[in-house]
């Protein structure tokens, strides 16, 4: 079983554990390979990494010219017609690498996890390819690099195993942290957000957080949350699309992903939590169950609700952990994503900006991105409008160092300012 990759393993042992998770398929990287040998993809991928180009496009490159899907990748599909739920319209390819969700390297949100539909084997097909190649993108070399583990580079071609599940209907979802990363506080610390757990994950929104107080988990903060994402049955709607659900009028506002569209959420649910105390009251109990499984506080773990059932969609070691210091800051006006004292220039972000261009300058940016891993050691910290200490970006900055601030105000700060951030109070140059 150990070449189905961390995240496949951990839900394996959850479920043997008497989690709830979801359905899933697990398959062995041994299909990432044959993929790979089969499509003479290997030099081509070893070349491009060796000349420091993008391996990911250089391999797309040559699939547009010959593609090969292996025959066990056919005979995968037709078992997810026969396994998954009759009636669903759509299912998820997850990424699922030898290398990843250990104790040390995260890769949190680097490698793709795809939708695809489960009435079209293209759709499914693309997505495997997808998640196949996605340990070769630029920022996974980076990271990789930076985190002084070049020795997993050549074995990425054959260590993509994957998690193949249902596409569930999120109503609300988040991560659980067993001990706070900010403070090092020995108590439970959950972060949600309604409809998919992306919107938290990748573009760093928290509807509410909740911390474990008395044996049960109390709610501490609340924000206005007026988009979300959901799982739809139509692979892509218009905008303005009508949907009613559980009595309430769901409406599109934009396309993300196939079967996942950005909906309005309703004016009544604004100031409303998105965890009901029956949910909260399964979250916990589910913490508990693997608290005593895995024996000490050393995990965090990604969960959803869906049809007013709590399950466990993730587990993974905690890769970073900060000292007790008070997640306050004195000004209120920074809020830490990941501690730490700096200064310098301050510079606005682009892609395109070499190491030279940021050496020792703090960087401004809206959100942070997957294109700044390439230039993080050479920065002296960053500040970001929007973001928070469990998006992806947040993870992979504290296991590589980096002090994080958000400041709802950056349009404020000016290319060539200088400024110094300390315990969380700063001084501002012009």
């Amino acid at each position: 079983m150990n070449n189905i990759g961390g995240k496949a393993n951990s839900m394996v042992e959850l479920r043997n554990a008497g989690i709830k998770v979801p359905p899933y398929l697990a398959i062995g990287s041994d299909l990432q390979a044959t993929f790979i040998r089969e499509n003479n993809l290997l030099g081509v991928i070893e070349s491009a990494i060796n000349k420091g180009d993008n391996a990911y496009l250089a391999a797309i490159k040559s699939l547009q010219v010959r593609c090969v899907m292996p025959e066990e990748a056919k005979k995968l599909w037709q078992n997810i017609q026969s396994e998954f739920p009759q009636g669903g319209s759509a299912g998820i390819v997850r990424s699922s690498a030898a290398c990843e969700d250990g104790a040390e390297l995260s890769f949190a949100g680097m490698f793709e996890s795809l939708p695809f539909n489960l009435k079209d084997s293209k759709t499914f097909f693309k997505a495997l390819i997808s998640v196949w190649l996605s340990p070769f993108k630029p920022h996974v070399i980076s990271y990789l690099t930076l985190s002084k583990q070049n020795q997993l580079i050549s074995s990425l071609t054959s260590s993509m195993g994957l998690l193949i599940q249902p596409m569930m209907n999120a109503m609300s979802a988040g991560v659980g942290f067993a001990t706070n990363p900010l403070t090092g506080e020995a108590k439970l610390a959950v972060k949600a957000v309604r409809g998919n757990g992306e919107a938290l994950n990748t573009f760093g929104i928290c509807q509410s957080e909740y911390q474990e107080r008395d044996s049960q988990l109390e709610l501490v903060n609340l924000e206005l949350q007026k988009v979300m994402l959901m799982r739809t049955n139509e692979a892509k709607l218009s905008s303005g699309h009508v949907m009613v659900d559980a009595g309430q009028s769901w409406v599109t506002t934009g396309y993300y992903q196939p079967h996942l569209h950005k909906v309005r959420v309703p004016k009544a649910l604004y100031t409303e939590p998105c965890l009901s105390q029956s949910h909260r009251t399964q979250l916990y109990e589910q913490f508990h169950n693997m608290l005593e499984f895995y024996g000490d506080r050393s995990f965090e773990f990604e969960w959803l609700v869906d049809n007013n059932e709590l399950f466990v969609v993730q587990a993974r070691p905690i890769t970073a952990l900060q000292d007790g210091q008070s997640a306050q800051t004195q000004n209120g006006e920074l809020i830490p994503i990941v501690h730490g004292d700096f200064s310098g220039e301050v510079v606005e972000w682009r892609a395109g900006l070499t190491r030279e261009q940021v050496k020792n300058k703090i960087i401004v940016t809206y959100q942070m991105n997957y294109d700044l891993i390439a230039v993080l050691d050479d920065v002296a910290g960053i500040i970001t409008q929007i973001g928070d200490s469990h998006a992806h970006a947040a993870i992979i900055c504290r296991e590589l160092g980096v002090s994080v601030y958000k400041y709802a105000q950056c349009n404020k700060l000016i290319n060539g300012q200088t400024l110094s951030i300390k315990g969380g109070s700063w001084d501002v140059a012009a």
